[in-house]
């Protein structure tokens, strides 16, 4: 089985580019309170043990289309610079001191640990797939991505893709992934995971077809080396 595995996923090889995706969707729109006034903060110092990491991930952030240099905006939050396990930088806005104060909370709601077992209920083993740069995959619409704007020591940057750091992120992308899986059997979605599960070996592997295919269709991409496919367990 795990030969024909192997198969499925050479059919879909636009799935696994580990390229950043584009949600082919609608860009997201953000819930401004309408009388909120602009927030502008001033870029925090860097530690020079990660300037030039955080200059890196800068670059890198431009080269993929997730930011966008700006000479001026009426929003701007300092950046948060966060050191990852594999040495890498990620890169945050402090929005706790801009937008998530004037912005909406999406109330889409995640699913229980009971919702989960429900959905896999039967399974005999167990597919997880873990979406590439999962937030970045998600366009934010035009007219909002100033309110994302941030301040670095490198200067101003628009956001143009989905931030995990907005108090609305969470409910968006959860109703998005959702949306593009919703009819499909022996899946749940916990953010960008997906687990995939049949009664058997062969249901399995159509499900896991089912879901590249709703996946392909929605541009978006998987991280393969981060999945796991027909292992007995996962967490």
């Amino acid at each position: 089985m795990q030969d024909r595995v192997d198969d499925v996923l050479a059919e879909y090889p636009e799935v696994f580019r580990c390229n950043l995706g584009e949600y082919k969707g609608s860009p997201v729109k953000l819930y401004i309170e309408k009388t909120a006034k602009p927030r502008f903060f001033k870029a925090r110092p860097v530690p020079y043990a990660i300037k030039k990491k955080e200059q890196e991930a800068i670059e890198k952030n431009v080269q993929l289309g997730i930011w966008e240099s700006t000479d001026y905006s009426d929003w701007a939050a300092p950046l948060v610079p966060i050191l990852k396990s594999d040495g890498s930088v990620r890169l945050c806005g402090d929005y706790k001191i801009t937008d998530n104060q004037v912005c909406r909370v999406d109330p889409y709601p995640l699913p229980r640990i009971e919702d989960i077992f429900a959905e896999l209920r039967g399974g005999q083993s167990f597919t997880k797939i873990d979406l590439h740069s999962a937030y970045s995959q998600i366009p934010i619409h035009h007219e909002y991505q100033e309110y994302l704007t941030v301040n670095t020591h490198m200067g101003l940057f628009k956001v143009k893709r989905l931030s995990f750091s907005v108090n609305a992120a969470v409910g968006i992308f959860q109703r998005i992934i959702c949306n593009v899986l919703r009819g499909l059997k022996g899946v749940s979605v916990y953010l960008d995971d997906i687990l995939v599960t049949g009664k058997d070996d062969r249901e399995h592997i159509h499900n896991l077809e089912n879901v590249l295919i709703s996946l392909r269709d929605a541009r978006l991409q998987v991280k393969k080396k981060k999945c796991s496919f027909l292992q007995q367990s996962v967490e």
